[in-house]
């Protein structure tokens, strides 16, 4: 699930808020396999939070 992504609205579009993806924990892995995949694994977090 992708939460945040009508935060640029409040914001007035300047980009501050990250938008978050919620994943159940047994997808948790695949789910950062998939982001890494797509070109966006300078985008995830280290300690995996």
């Amino acid at each position: 699930m992708v939460v945040d992504q009508n935060m640029s609205v409040l914001e007035g579009s300047i980009g501050a808020f990250q938008r978050r993806i919620l994943v159940a924990e047994d997808e948790f892995a695949k789910a950062r396999q998939l982001l890494a995949a797509a070109g966006f694994a300078k985008e995830l977090r280290a300690d995996g939070d």
